[in-house]
């Protein structure tokens, strides 16, 4: 198998793309979520242990279940990055995949015979689309290992028994990095179940050994097919769907461009039917990641992939007639394609001097956490547990010093809990009990939380404001 370098043009394509990560976003874009901060110190704990931890080494709480990490490898990877350049080395990491999965998009499409003006607008699009909710988590590793997937699966020059070695390895070393493998399990399965009644007899054995092996693959882990056991639990926890933002789905209302899109892809439906290059497997992939997107943000990246055949054949029926862009730009394709190994390099060294650089400092995002609140609480000693929200209990860990009760990690502490947790935090039922069981003496609140606000009138438990400002407050009983 031979693959080509993108040439100047694809080089050029994805310094700007990393560029423009790198600069043009905010510098807290990528630390929105607070999840990014247990998984950079649990990849530094890797790192320095050698070994996966068991139980919860963030905070070891005692309400904690057995931690099992199903992403252990990216964390290994973040820690690796903040190592080396701190956050603005995980913001770098993070760019990379982005500007390699669109690279790599723009492959499959030339792989498909799109010319050059359709796959750049169609790559510029799912760049901007999968930037919507970008941050450094490791569901950029599963962008990229599925748009590689479909490349793989569409490589015309690829030879079935390349696919069997290959697409196995991709499933083993996936499902050491993210549990996105689940759903490249379900394409693989997708893909191969049209291929098999026109392919021969003798081609249909090696469909199937890839789809097993792949599937044999993925229990290559920590974990083994046990693996696969807790995901689909995790899957089935109400708590864990109704808590998760993204696995809530699209707000229409904030992402108008979101709309746009799926809108955009819906109407080229009409185009791709009369395209050669647009399968039966395609529309029915692009429906399925249709459903997906709609059912939650997290899936989305999906419907950007199955749309992008789509897309493309749709600027090509409008823009035929046009100089340039039109249908005789297909004759110089080879000035997308080039083979100028050393530019890649060169590029990439370039983006990683920029970083070293440390013109643009990255952070965590002061309009999400109480970044002041625990400015304060850094220069106080240890005060136990303290009752706050999952978010702002993932940034604690982070250098604040001081123990949450609980973190983004809810599947670490059982379905159970974490109802009775929110419910306290939602003012939902009374907070007295909970509070009592659980010792807690120290509360992190939004200012305009009601559990903040009861906290604060009732003179019967004499709780006190110890730091308060317009995000956040912190209050003590004592």
């Amino acid at each position: 198998m031979t693959l080509r370098w993108p040439g100047i043009p694809g080089v050029f394509f994805c310094l700007v793309m990393i560029l423009f990560v790198i600069f043009s976003v905010s510098s807290s874009f990528f630390f929105r979520d607070g999840d990014s901060s247990w998984l950079i110190k649990t990849g530094l704990y890797i790192i320095d242990h050698g070994q996966l931890p068991r139980q919860d080494v963030i905070f070891e709480n005692e309400i904690s279940q057995d931690w099992v990490l199903y992403q252990w490898g990216f964390e290994v990877l973040l820690g690796v990055a903040y190592q080396w350049a701190g956050l603005n080395g995980v913001v770098f990491f993070s760019a990379i995949l982005i500007a390699a999965t669109v690279l790599l998009l723009c492959y499959w499409l030339f792989e498909k015979e799109f010319h050059g003006p359709s796959v750049a607008f169609v790559g510029l699009v799912s760049f901007k689309a999968l930037l919507l909710y970008a941050s450094a988590r490791p569901f950029l590793i599963t962008n990229l290992f599925t748009i590689l997937l479909l490349y793989l699966l569409e490589k015309p020059s690829l030879r079935i028994s390349q696919r069997l070695v290959l697409i196995p390895l991709l499933f083993l070393v996936w499902a050491n990095l993210h549990i996105g493998f689940m759903g490249g399990l379900l394409i693989l399965t997708l893909f191969i179940g049209f291929d098999l009644p026109k392919v021969p007899k003798q081609e249909r054995y090696l469909h199937l050994m890839t789809l097993g092996l792949s599937l044999l693959a993925t229990g290559v882990n920590p974990y083994g097919f046990g693996l696969h056991a807790y995901l689909l639990q995790l899957a089935q926890s109400p708590e864990m769907m109704n808590r998760i933002s993204e696995l809530k789905s699209i707000n229409f209302h904030n992402n108008p461009f979101v709309l746009f899109h799926i809108l955009f892809t819906i109407a080229a439906l009409a185009y791709a039917g009369s395209d050669r290059r647009s399968t039966e497997t395609h529309v029915v992939f692009l429906l399925m990641s249709l459903g997906f997107a709609l059912y939650s943000i997290r899936h989305y990246y999906l419907f950007i992939f199955a749309s992008a055949p789509v897309a493309a054949a749709f600027f090509e029926r409008v823009t035929s007639q046009l100089p340039i862009l039109g249908e005789n730009s297909k004759n110089h394709l080879r000035r997308w394609k080039g083979d100028n190994a050393l530019v890649v390099v060169i590029t990439l060294l370039a983006a990683v001097l920029v970083t070293q650089s440390r013109i643009h400092s990255f952070r965590f995002s002061e309009n999400e956490f109480p970044i002041q609140a625990v400015q304060f609480l850094k220069a106080r000693p240890s005060i136990g547990p303290i009752f706050t929200g999952g978010q702002w209990g993932s940034y604690l860990a982070w250098d604040s010093g001081h123990r949450a009760l609980m973190d983004s990690r809810f599947d670490m502490y059982g379905d159970a809990y974490v109802k009775d947790y929110h419910e306290v935090y939602d003012l939902r039922k009374d907070w007295r009990p909970f509070f009592e069981k659980y010792n807690i003496r120290y509360a992190l609140l939004p200012t305009d939380n009601p559990l903040s606000r009861a906290l604060q009138t009732d003179r019967a438990s004499r709780w006190e404001v110890l730091y308060q400002d317009p995000q956040a407050t912190l209050l003590h009983q004592p």
